[in-house]
C-alpha cells in the first residue's frame, strides 16, 4: 500500500504535474501519519498555489516555466526522501545505519568544510609520520589510521543514507572529491557511498556530481569509480523530470574516450553477472583436470598426496606427459576466461567474507592498504611478509578479496612448517606468473576489479537483501546492468559498437537482451551488419517450437525482413546471404532459398555445402531427378562424404530408385555411429518398398535417438506419402506400430 501510494506520486511527477503530485503526497502522509516532510511540502504547495492564483487572474509571468520546473524538482526531492524513509521503515539494517548517523550527527559537524579539513589534516599527519623513524611511530601510525578509518566509516554511512542533496551541496562535495589535497583512498570510498545513495533513488545533484568527477578527476581510480556510479544511477524515466540527465549522457557519448570506456564497461558488466556460472564451469570442467594432474586426492580428512605409480610410468611413459598437457590446457583455459573478463575468483573468495571485517559496509569498498585497522592484528603477526606484499601488489584480486586473503592467511600460515613460513616471509615463492600481462593502471583493469567488489557486496554481504540490487538475477531484462539499452544512450556514433556488445550477449545466451540492445541503435546507424546481427538475435530469441516450424509470427517476419535488408545493403556479403538462405529454408520457401544458394555458389565456388544445400532445395521442390547430376558430381569430388551420400540416398528414394538408395543406406547405417536423419530416411525407403517391419524398426530407432513423436515424423512427409500412394489407414497402422 505504501509503495503504491508513493508510486502514484512518482507517476504524477513523471507527467510533470506538480499540483497532482502534491495532492498524492498529502494522501500518502495522511494515510501513514508521516509528517516529517510536511513543512517542506507545505512550502512547495504554498508557492505553487500562489503561482496558480496569479495565472488564474490572467497575469503572465515571464519566469513561469523556470519557477514551475523549480517546484517540480523540489517536489521530486521530497518524493525520494519519502522513498528513502520508507526503506528505513522496511529494513532494520538501514534504519540502524540512519540512527547511527543521527547519533553521531548530534556530536559531530558534518559540514563539508569541516570534513575537508579533517581529511586534509590526515594527509598532513601521515606525511609527517613518514619522516620519522619507523620504530618510533608504529603505535602512533596505528592509532592515527584507526581513528581516521572510524571517521571514514561514519562518513560513508552518512553519505549513503543522506537525503536529496541541493545543487550547492553537490558542488562542494565535487570539489572535495577532485582536490589533490585529500587522500585518493578517501575520495574513492566517498564516490562509492554516493553511488549506493543514488541507486534506485535518482538524485539529480548526486548524479551530476558523479558525471563531473568522472570528467574532471585526474586520479584514475576515482574517475573509474565515478563512471560505474553514473551508469548504475541512470533512471531513464526520471529524464522526464530532469532533462539534464539526457544532456549529460549525450555529452559523454560525444567524447571519444568516454564513449569507448562506456562500451568497455558495458561488456565488463555482462561478464560480471556471469560470475556464478563461470564458477560452476571452473568447478565442473577445469578443476577436475587440475586435480588429476597434481597427484592429489580430496578425502573427508582433507587433501592427500598420491604417490606416483612406478609400474604405470614404465608401461605407459606417455601418460604422464599427456596428463601434464591436460593440466596445462585446463589452466590456460581458466586464464583465458580471466583475460576475457570472467571473474574466476568469485567462487573461492565469496566463501571468505564471513570475517567480522565485512560486517561494516564501507569495508567492501575501501581500497586495500596494509595500514587498515581491520587487518592490523594480522599484519602484526605476519610481520613484513614479502609474499603478502608481492601478492597484494601483483595479484589480480579486487580490494575485498585482498582483505579476505590477508585475514585468512594468518589462520593458514600458522599451521604450515616453519621452513615454508620463512619462505613466505622472504618472498621466495614464484609470483611472476600471477597476473602476467595485465596493466594494473589501465582504466579497464581498474573498472573490472571495482565491479567485482560491487558484485560481491550485493551477492555476499549478509544484509544485501535490504538493499536495491542492480545485479538482481530475477530481473531478466537486466535493466540496470544493460545500461546501453536505455534511450539516454541512443546515439548515432554508437551503432557499430552496440553490435559488438550484442554479439557478447548472444555468446552468453542472452538473446532477448541482445534484441533489446540492438533496438536502441538509431536509424542512422542501420547498416548491413546491424540488420544481420538483429536478424540472428531475433531468430535465436524465438522460443516457441510451433513458431519456428511454421515460419509464422510477427517476430519471424521481422527476422526475414532483417536478412533481406542485410543482403540488399551488402549483396556480396557471404554471411548475409547465408543467413537469408537458411531462414528461407526454415520457412520451407525452397524456391527462393535455391536462388540464394545460386548466388552463394558464385561468391564461393569452393564451398561444396552450397551445392549440397541447393540439391536439397531441389528435392524438396519435387525436382529430385534434376538434383541427381549435382549430387553425383559432389559424390565424385568428395568420395565417402556421408552427408552427400545421405542426400543422394534420399533423392533416389524420392524418385523410386529404392535398390540403389538401399545400397547407400546400408553403408550409412551399418556403422555404430548412425545419423538419425539417415535412419529416418531409410525407414521411408523400406516403407515405400513394402517392407513395413523393417520400416517400423528404423522409425523406432529414430524416435529413440531423437525423442521426436511418431506423428511429427509422418506430418513432415505428408505430401510425399500422398505422392507414393500411401493411404490414410496405412498411415494410421504405421503410427500404431511405431508407438507399440
Amino acid at each position: 500500500m505504501q509503495s503504491e501510494l508513493l508510486h502514484r506520486v512518482r507517476t504524477q511527477l513523471l507527467q510533470r504535474n506538480v499540483g497532482r503530485a502534491i495532492e498524492e503526497m498529502r494522501t500518502y502522509m495522511a494515510a501513514y501519519q508521516y509528517t516529517e516532510l510536511m513543512p517542506r511540502l507545505d512550502d512547495v504547495a504554498q508557492e505553487y498555489d500562489l503561482m496558480k492564483g496569479y495565472w488564474q487572474e490572467g497575469f503572465r509571468d515571464p519566469k513561469v516555466e523556470e519557477n514551475y520546473v523549480r517546484l517540480l524538482h523540489a517536489t521530486w526531492r521530497i518524493y525520494i526522501d519519502a522513498e528513502r524513509a520508507e526503506s528505513f521503515r522496511r529494513s532494520a539494517f538501514l534504519a540502524s545505519l540512519r540512527n547511527r548517523v543521527c547519533y553521531y550527527q548530534s556530536r559531530r559537524d558534518w559540514s563539508v568544510d569541516v570534513v575537508r579539513s579533517e581529511l586534509e589534516a590526515f594527509v598532513s599527519e601521515t606525511t609527517v609520520l613518514e619522516l620519522e623513524p619507523p620504530h618510533q611511530v608504529a603505535d602512533r601510525r596505528a592509532a592515527l589510521y584507526a581513528e581516521h578509518q572510524r571517521r571514514m566509516d561514519d562518513l560513508f554511512d552518512y553519505i549513503w543514507v543522506s537525503p536529496a542533496w541541493t545543487d550547492q551541496m553537490a558542488e562542494v562535495f565535487a570539489q572535495l572529491l577532485l582536490t589533490p589535497t585529500v587522500d585518493t583512498k578517501d575520495q574513492q570510498l566517498m564516490v562509492s557511498a554516493v553511488m549506493l545513495s543514488v541507486i534506485g533513488l535518482f538524485d539529480m545533484a548526486k548524479f551530476r556530481l558523479l558525471v563531473e568527477v568522472y570528467r574532471q578527476a585526474t586520479d584514475e581510480q576515482v574517475r573509474q569509480r565515478a563512471l560505474v556510479g553514473v551508469v548504475l544511477a541512470i533512471d531513464e524515466e526520471a529524464a522526464a523530470v530532469f532533462p539534464e540527465q539526457r544532456q549529460l549522457t549525450e555529452m559523454l557519448m560525444n567524447d571519444d574516450r568516454c564513449r569507448e570506456e562506456l562500451v568497455e564497461l558495458q561488456m565488463q558488466m555482462i561478464y560480471c553477472i556471469n560470475a556464478e556460472r563461470d564458477h560452476h564451469k571452473i568447478q565442473q570442467e577445469i578443476m577436475p583436470d587440475l586435480l588429476k594432474g597434481n597427484n592429489i586426492r580430496i578425502t573427508r580428512h582433507g587433501i592427500e598426496e598420491v604417490e606416483d605409480d612406478e609400474l604405470e610410468d614404465i608401461l605407459h611413459p606417455e601418460e604422464s606427459e599427456q596428463r601434464m598437457e591436460r593440466v596445462e590446457a585446463s589452466f590456460n583455459k581458466m586464464m583465458d576466461m580471466q583475460r576475457q573478463g570472467s571473474d574466476i575468483y568469485f567462487g573461492g573468495f565469496s566463501q571468505m567474507k564471513r570475517f567480522t571485517f565485512f560486517q561494516q559496509p564501507s569495508n567492501w569498498f575501501v581500497p586495500f592498504y596494509f595500514g587498515h585497522p581491520g587487518i592490523a592484528d594480522v599484519m602484526k603477526k605476519s610481520g613484513s611478509s614479502v609474499f603478502l606484499q608481492k601478492l597484494m601488489a601483483k595479484g589480480p584480486f579486487c580490494n575485498s578479496d585482498k582483505y579476505s586473503f590477508v585475514l585468512a592467511f594468518q589462520q593458514v600460515v600458522d599451521h604450515l612448517p616453519q621452513n615454508l613460513r620463512d619462505m613466505f616471509n622472504r618472498g621466495e615463492l614464484a609470483m611472476d606468473e600471477i597476473d602476467a600481462g595485465s596493466d594494473h593502471a589501465s582504466p579497464a583493469f581498474i573498472r573490472r576489479l571495482y565491479l567485482q567488489d560491487i558484485y560481491r557486496f550485493y551477492r555476499v554481504f549478509n544484509r544485501a537483501s535490504h538493499i536495491d540490487n542492480p545485479f538482481d538475477q530475477q530481473d531478466e531484462e537486466l535493466q540496470h546492468v544493460l545500461f546501453l539499452r536505455s534511450a539516454l544512450f541512443r546515439h548515432d556514433v554508437l551503432g557499430r559498437q552496440l553490435a559488438g556488445v550484442a554479439a557478447l550477449l548472444m555468446k552468453q545466451h542472452l538473446d532477448r537482451q541482445a534484441v533489446a540492445l540492438l533496438r536502441n541503435v538509431p536509424a542512422a546507424a542501420y547498416d548491413g551488419q546491424y540488420y544481420l546481427m538483429l536478424g540472428n538475435a531475433l531468430l535465436r530469441s524465438v522460443r516457441h517450437e510451433e513458431e519456428q516450424q511454421s515460419g509464422k509470427g510477427e517476430r519471424n517476419d521481422e527476422v526475414l525482413y532483417c536478412f533481406r535488408q542485410a543482403v540488399a545493403l551488402q549483396p556480396r556479403h557471404e554471411q548475409a546471404q547465408q543467413a537469408l538462405a537458411r531462414d528461407l529454408f526454415r520457412r520451407k520457401d525452397y524456391a527462393e532459398a535455391e536462388a540464394v544458394y545460386d548466388v552463394l555458389m558464385t561468391l564461393n565456388e569452393e564451398r561444396r555445402s552450397y551445392r549440397l544445400n541447393k540439391a536439397i532445395c531441389m528435392i524438396n521442390r519435387g525436382e529430385a531427378d534434376d538434383a541427381l547430376p549435382l549430387l553425383y558430381q559432389l559424390s565424385f569430388d568428395d568420395e565417402g562424404n556421408d552427408k552427400v551420400n545421405g542426400v543422394l540416398a534420399w533423392a533416389l528414394t524420392v524418385i523410386g530408385e529404392y535398390d540403389r538408395a538401399m545400397t547407400l543406406y546400408e553403408q550409412l547405417n551399418g556403422d555404430q555411429e548412425q545419423q538419425p536423419g539417415n535412419l529416418l530416411n531409410e525407414g521411408f525407403c523400406w516403407w515405400f518398398m513394402g517392407k513395413n517391419r523393417q520400416a517400423v524398426q528404423r522409425f523406432r530407432q529414430y524416435v529413440e535417438q531423437t525423442k521426436e513423436t511418431a506423428d511429427a515424423i509422418i506430418d513432415n512427409e505428408r505430401d510425399l506419402l500422398l505422392q507414393k500412394g500411401v493411404s490414410e489407414p496405412e498411415v494410421q497402422m504405421m503410427l500404431d506400430a511405431i508407438s507399440a
